[in-house]
């Protein structure tokens, strides 16, 4: 499966085992010791090729070999990535029902649809393994890349009674684990499971073993092969809904399995994160980002929610502060995030960079002036005093005692069809509340506080559980426009944040931060908005547009203070800062 790393040093599972300081102390060393053929202009670095991950990837961070103390030098940052031939090397773990839910013709189907399945499976790269499921679970082959072995065992699917959908599922998931190791770097691992009825003991421990598998990095494909199938339990045992599939007819499986593996294998960039840590003894000249960063301390970011087609250009001017040969960046990278798994994060070349005094100007002797000094008949000007700052008493209505609490915040945001429509002041609500989404998630204090994105509409969908990645909450903000449908369940939503906050640990303030545009059922939206605030959670009520029912939101939050009107869109961000400064807040 992906994992974040760092792909230019070590690819150890689940952390990013080198620091910034090696990271840097390496980049200077191995630029120090570049050959003069390895530059190219000023003291340009050569571009940087990536094989490892998805996408071919070219870096290049450029910066003079020179610069005079104190006055402005040039740096450039360039991306690009190659995914042409993107595809993702694959664990799949094939489950398959063979109940009587399934027998007969359709039976038949499945086989063939499986086999097609291992047909289009790129065994060169990726491993498969086989089981089915009745009542109980029998594996037929085990992880690995026997093509005609898998294919073979096809032939010993046959009809049996019970239905435990549970097992089948941690079947899958087991065999995943015990293949851990037996694969290249980066690759993703899946449960592809085949259902064609519902669990004999009922959803409840099917959706558990699944959420189990996905909290593990595995991604979850559920097959409806049968009419009898649990539609509503497979669609939330999948990864997303884009990984649920539903065939009942017998002859067109093999279409729908090798549609499958393509959807699985290829894999979409979809944007990134760039960041460059200012060395010590240096500064960034205001104004000159092109396009702008956002300064934290001494990194400067740039986030690209959508990666462009032609890559990424960056520029700003920085300035030495002081004379010495130094590194140009305590650590510069960038943080590729694609359509499924963890982001990779790649390091930039950093070259080192020579601060220089100013030239010395040289004196030319000329003639002393004769001045002529004339009274003035007015006083001479007394200076101009230095501004100092002037403090005057302030008196707010909120207030938030400092505590070491940490935030698990929930977005719970509308997505039904009419967020669609402009608010008053003529923008797309959803781009309305994209945007302050994006402005309350870079409010928030990571890592420790931690947030969620639900979108509700006619149902409520997870774009990404409790999480203190950045880059990956805000892709899950823009991913928001894939999930529009009709209807308005809040109720749904509540109930779906409530469950997300239920794992929250000691000292952590659960939050829910809702809005919406329109109207709802009150009493079901009522009955989950108490059950939410009744087992501790905290409800912010953001009413956007004039249809929004200020009185049920406002009930909903459960006091006048937690609710906040936006009829036109305008002051959005701005409620949104709010209302994350208040988010760590003991009772809101």
């Amino acid at each position: 499966m992906i994992r974040p790393r760092t792909v230019t040093l070590d690819h150890a599972r689940r952390q990013r085992p080198v620091t910034w300081v090696l990271l840097t102390s390496l980049a200077f060393a191995l630029a120090a010791a570049r050959p003069a053929t390895a530059q190219t202009g000023a003291g340009r670095p050569a571009a940087l090729a990536q094989n490892e991950g998805p996408c071919a990837i070219q870096l290049l961070r450029d910066v003079p070999a020179q610069a005079v103390v104190d006055q402005p030098f040039p740096v450039a940052i360039t991306v690009k990535a190659d995914c042409a031939g993107a595809a993702l090397p694959l664990h799949l773990a094939v489950v398959v029902d063979n109940t009587i839910n399934v027998g007969g013709p359709r039976m038949e189907g499945i086989k063939n649809g499986i086999r097609a399945l291992f047909d289009a499976l790129d065994f060169s790269r990726s491993q498969a393994g086989l089981a089915t499921f009745n009542a109980k679970v029998d594996f037929l082959v085990p992880m690995g890349r026997d093509r005609e072995a898998l294919k073979a065992a096809v032939e010993s699917f046959y009809p049996r009674t019970g239905s435990r959908v549970d097992l089948a599922m941690r079947a899958g998931y087991q065999m995943l684990k015990n293949a851990r190791g037996s694969g290249e770097p980066g690759v993703q691992e899946v449960v592809l499971l085949v259902s064609g009825g519902p669990n004999e003991d009922g959803p409840d421990v099917p959706l558990a073993e699944a959420a189990k598998a996905k909290d593990d990095g595995v991604l979850i494909v559920t097959v409806a092969a049968a009419s009898a199938a649990d539609y509503d339990m497979l669609t939330r045992m999948a990864t997303s809904p884009a990984f649920f599939y539903t065939e009942t007819i017998a002859g067109r499986y093999p279409g729908l399995f090798q549609q499958i593996v393509k959807d699985l294998s290829q894999v979409k960039l979809m944007g990134g994160l760039v960041t460059d840590t200012l060395a010590t003894g240096f500064d960034y000249s205001w104004g000159t980002g092109i396009p702008a960063p956002r300064l934290r301390g001494r990194d400067l970011t740039w986030l690209y929610a959508v990666w462009p087609e032609g890559g990424l250009d960056i520029s700003y001017q920085a300035l030495c502060k002081q004379l010495g040969r130094f590194p140009s960046s305590d650590g510069a990278t960038v943080e590729l995030n694609f359509d499924r798994g963890s982001p990779y994060v790649y390091a930039l070349p950093v070259a080192p960079i020579d601060c220089v005094p100013p030239p010395t100007a040289t004196a030319t002797p000329t003639a002393t002036p004769t001045t002529t000094v004339t009274p003035s008949a007015s006083p001479s000007p007394r200076p101009t005093e230095p501004l100092r700052p002037v403090y005057l008493p302030f008196l707010g209505r909120r207030h938030c005692k400092p505590t070491d609490h940490r935030a698990d915040v929930v977005l719970l945001l509308d997505a039904s069809s009419s967020m669609h429509e402009p608010a008053a002041g003529g923008e797309i609500k959803l781009q309305l509340a994209l945007d302050a989404g994006t402005a309350f998630i870079d409010s928030l204090s990571f890592p420790g506080d931690r947030a969620a994105v639900v979108a509700f509409s006619g149902r409520s969908e997870v774009l990404l559980g409790l999480s203190d990645n950045r880059l990956g909450l805000l892709m899950a903000l823009a991913d928001i426009y894939g999930h529009v449908r009709v209807g308005s369940r809040l109720d749904q939503g509540l109930a779906t944040a409530q469950q997300l906050l239920a794992a929250g640990g000691p000292g952590r303030v659960p939050v829910v931060v809702l809005l919406t545009d329109g109207l709802a059922d009150p009493p079901a939206a009522q009955a989950a908005a108490a059950r939410a605030r009744a087992a501790g959670l905290t409800l912010f009520a953001i009413g956007l547009g004039e249809g929004a029912d200020a009185a049920l939101l406002q009930q909903l939050a459960g006091s006048p203070d937690r609710f906040f009107p936006s009829p036109d869109g305008v002051d959005l961000e701005r409620i949104f800062r709010l209302v994350a400064a208040m988010a760590g807040c003991d009772g809101g």
